[in-house]
């Protein structure tokens, strides 16, 4: 065992490496990328002075791998595109809405579709949201970025397509993903939700089908 334990340094490679596994000098250039059952093996082969240049080395390895998902996930959420943000007064979207159950789907009952009603108004720049059964209210920056809405623990993004059509993106507590677009008619009277499976917008989820009351 000692004799291939001297070979194996003379070499610069270790066991692991006759089974295929990651090879590594004992510069330890290559070690962070080793399986983590062949860390206690990586010790007998480094001298005490190598372990701790190992360990500086994972450190960084494991900031970026965090950081490259943190920014994937945040990347998921953003929404592209020059924003058409139209002022308060010419916003197609603010008014009271409630449900058409025959255009809808899948289509709601009577007694949730007279229930539910939603609201949504401006101030400034931002968008409100509020609605009925269940109670919720949230207002949002529709800057195509993500925002954490704390009233309904999600992460959101949204942006202005054109003043009657509003596109986003809602992340839930899970990671789930949920995309989703928003179309007032040009009369001004109907105003359409669709949910889709996918960021392509092309396969429909589910789709809630609102009337202007006011």
């Amino acid at each position: 065992m000692l004799v291939e334990q001297a070979n194996s340094r003379k070499t610069g490679f270790s066991e692991c490496g006759n089974r295929g596994q990651s090879q590594f000098p004992e510069t330890g250039l290559i070690a962070p990328y080793l399986p983590f059952r062949d860390w206690g093996r990586l010790r007998l082969f480094l001298r005490p002075s190598m372990i701790g240049l190992v360990k500086r080395l994972c450190r960084p390895l494991a900031m970026y791998l965090c950081l490259l998902a943190t920014s994937a996930m945040a990347g998921a959420q953003s929404i592209q595109g020059p924003s058409a943000l139209p002022s308060p007064e010419r916003d197609s979207f603010v008014g009271t809405w409630k449900p058409n159950r025959d255009l809808s789907y899948p289509k709601p009952s009577k007694k949730d579709a007279a229930r539910y009603t939603r609201t949504i108004a401006r101030d400034g720049d931002e968008r409100l949201s509020k609605s009925t059964d269940p109670m919720r209210g949230f207002r949002i920056r529709c800057d195509g970025q993500p925002h954490y809405l704390t009233e309904v623990e999600a992460t959101m993004a949204c942006l202005y397509i054109s003043s009657n059509i509003v596109e986003g993106s809602t992340r839930d507590t899970n990671g789930h993903v949920g995309y989703w677009k928003e179309e007032v008619s040009q009369d001004g009277q109907m105003l359409t939700a669709t949910t889709y499976t996918t960021s392509a917008r092309s396969k429909i989820e589910r789709m809630l089908v609102l009337n202007r009351v006011n």
